[in-house]
């Protein structure tokens, strides 16, 4: 609960006025993932830093956050928000998707269901050509 305070105190404290805790809060809220897998409030570490990766300009590391908490908190109050920002993030997500299809020769359709799995949070196979 401690990490998690500080982590709060970086992120709307800090970070809101003056850009600075970022770091500080994401250390904090990867250290309750990596230490406390069972912690209480793991739904809002998760959208706390998917949030951080978020304004860091790396959709693909909050998406996957985003995708976990859809996952494993379907009842979390951070679910909605979660879905949202993977809604609002999708032409990002479809900018990346392109770009690994040109690298390994992907097919629209490809592309589609990827950024179907991004948005919804749902676990599927990646197609065989596509590499992570």
């Amino acid at each position: 609960m401690h990490n998690l305070g500080i982590a709060r105190f970086y992120y709307d404290t800090r970070y809101k006025h003056n850009k600075l805790g970022l770091k500080g809060a994401q250390d904090r809220l990867k250290e309750i993932v990596e230490k406390y897998p069972n912690f209480c409030l793991m739904d809002e570490v998760l959208f706390r830093w998917a949030t951080t990766y978020q304004e860091e300009e790396e959709p693909d590391e909050a998406a996957k956050l985003y995708q976990r908490l859809v996952r494993d908190y379907p009842n979390s109050e951070f679910v909605e928000k979660a879905k949202d920002q993977l809604k609002s993030s999708a032409p990002q997500f479809l900018t990346l998707i392109r770009s690994r299809r040109s690298a390994g020769g992907l097919r629209e359709a490809d592309i589609h269901a990827e950024l179907m799995q991004q948005i919804s949070g749902m676990r599927m196979s990646p197609p065989a050509a596509m590499e992570f």
